[in-house]
Order: C-alpha cells, then sequence, then structure tokens
C-alpha cells in the first residue's frame, strides 16, 4: 500500500512539472446574419521559424479553404512563421480569395498549410510562446458555407515542440442542420497546395502594403 501511494505521488508531481500542451481553437459558425469567428488558446513556437518579425498589416477577415487559408487580424504588426507541421490541405473547394468585412474584427491569429508538410503563421509581433493569444473575433455579415466554399467540419494541424509534446491548431466549422455540405468536396490535392505558398506571399504583401 505504501508503495502504491509512493507511485501515485511520484506520478502526480510527473503531470505537475511536464510542460503544458498549448493549442488555439478556431470556431466557424454559420447564423442567419452570416459567418461568425471566435477562437482562443496559445501557441508553442518553440519550433517554428520566425522569418518576417513585425511586419506591418492592415485589419482583415479572408479565408481561401482549398489551401487551408484563414486569417482574422486587427490592425496591427505580426511576426510571420514557417513550421513543420502535419494537417488538412484544405478545408472546402473554395478556391477563390474573399476578403470580408473588417469593421468587426478583432484579435490576430492567420495561418495556412502553404504544402503538406509545411504551415505557416502569423501572430502578434513580440508573442511570448505558450501564452494566452487575445481572444479572436468577427463577423462576416451576409456570408455562407456555400459563398466561400467552405466544407463543415473539424480540422486539426499539429507540430512538434520541444521535448515529447506536441501542439496544435483546431478549426471547428459548425454544421448548418438545414443543408449541410457533403464531406466529399474537401480537396486534398497537393498542387492546390503548393500553388498557395505563392498566394500567402502574394496577400502578405498586399496587406503589409495597404497598411
Amino acid at each position: 500500500m505504501k508503495t502504491l501511494r509512493t507511485l501515485t505521488v511520484v506520478a502526480a508531481l510527473a503531470m505537475l512539472t511536464e510542460p503544458a500542451n498549448a493549442g488555439f481553437i478556431m470556431t466557424i459558425n454559420q447564423t442567419g446574419s452570416g459567418l461568425s469567428f471566435s477562437g482562443n488558446g496559445s501557441i508553442n513556437t518553440t519550433t517554428f521559424t520566425l522569418f518576417t518579425p513585425n511586419a506591418s498589416s492592415g485589419a482583415l477577415l479572408d479565408v481561401q479553404p482549398n489551401t487551408a487559408f484563414v486569417a482574422v487580424n486587427i490592425a496591427s504588426n505580426l511576426d510571420e512563421y514557417n513550421m513543420a507541421d502535419s494537417g488538412p490541405a484544405s478545408f472546402g473547394p473554395g478556391s477563390v480569395t474573399k476578403i470580408g468585412p473588417t469593421s468587426s474584427v478583432a484579435g490576430i491569429f492567420i495561418f495556412q498549410q502553404v504544402l503538406p508538410a509545411v504551415g505557416a503563421m502569423d501572430l502578434p509581433a513580440g508573442y511570448v510562446s505558450g501564452t494566452p493569444l487575445p481572444a479572436v473575433s468577427a463577423t462576416w455579415a451576409g456570408a455562407t458555407y456555400a459563398d466561400l466554399g467552405i466544407t463543415p467540419g473539424n480540422y486539426t494541424w499539429t507540430w512538434p515542440t520541444t521535448g515529447l509534446t506536441t501542439d496544435s491548431f483546431e478549426l471547428v466549422i459548425v454544421p448548418t442542420t438545414a443543408t449541410p455540405e457533403p464531406s466529399s468536396l474537401v480537396l486534398l490535392g497537393t498542387a492546390a497546395a503548393g500553388a498557395g505558398f505563392g498566394g500567402w506571399i502574394r496577400r502578405r504583401r498586399a496587406y503589409s502594403a495597404a497598411a
């Protein structure tokens, strides 16, 4: 019995000292008035590569489902990262970038799966790895999943961090009850993902120029 109690205490201490597994969850929900975006959490950036620190950017609300691109950003400077990750190449067949209204945007979070094993992420300039990010929220009035080519479902991208932990970004697209879109519409072509890399660079330059 004493040995069992000792093992229990040791296990509890190990859980307390093990690095916490961070993560960020963004939810997109279609309502009668349009699309609502909300997100919160933290990101472990210890294995990321910072390629543009303190980049200027204008306010934006933007999605391009077939390259797994989603951007919610109040006008603010960003740190731009690349990282090795694993996850879906798309969250729907939509292929044309459509930028929504920016008046209701709050917070900063931008992600794209630019290649099958390479992602890109923008976070607030000076962000400290693992700390809570400002809550993200936005409303795209009048927009629907069909308008933007979005397929409802849960999409998760993961990447290694220091030690044995992994981190993740989860995109939760809440199904509509009336006309759910078939999951078979999700396109997972690497050609589209490769093309997304160029789109990412163009978008970043456009946002910087507009700032």
